[in-house]
């Protein structure tokens, strides 16, 4: 006696499926978010390139990626990202670069990765680019220590009103 199983092919991938929010990967982050990053303005390179492997169900809407320098505290955009679309089972990644070397401030600051879904999109408080649904958003964030007195000590973090 013969056991048989028939197995029809996969249905076919249709855009316009439900979306998830994107899922950062923080635990591939270059450089690493564990540890604070240390940047001198003059060190003639003056610039810091970020990335992040992302992942999520986009149905046909694609991601942005919006970089800011002490999110929270200021709108202070450094740099926009987008992503076409894509399924799940795609693991993409964001990169983006943060130029320090015309700083005018020293010290412990944020570099914070907010990515959402594009029809997600609005204007915040001073006009800052953000998501108008909190469920959509992913956040990834670097400590920067920019020409810092002394070396491997965080001074004047960026806390909500200023900094501490």
């Amino acid at each position: 006696m013969l056991n048989a199983c028939l197995v029809d092919d996969p249905p076919e991938y249709r855009a316009g499926g439900r979306r998830t929010p994107p899922v950062l990967q923080l635990n591939e982050a270059a450089p690493s978010v564990l540890y604070p990053i240390e940047v001198r303005r003059d060190d003639g390179i003056g610039k810091l390139d970020l990335s992040v492997p992302v992942r999520s169900e986009d149905a046909g809407d694609n991601l942005l990626a919006v970089l800011f320098f002490d999110y929270g505290t200021r709108c202070d955009q450094r740099d926009i990202v987008e992503l076409p679309a894509r399924t799940f089972d795609v693991e993409r990644t964001i990169k983006t670069t943060f130029s320090y070397g015309s700083l005018t401030v020293t010290g412990c600051h944020t570099l914070t990765l907010v990515v959402f879904h594009e029809s997600n999109l609005t204007f915040g408080q001073g006009a800052c680019l953000s998501s108008a649904d909190p469920s959509d958003v992913a956040l990834a964030t670097w400590w920067v220590n920019v020409d810092p007195a002394t070396p491997g000590v965080l001074d004047g973090c960026p806390a909500p009103g200023g900094a501490e």
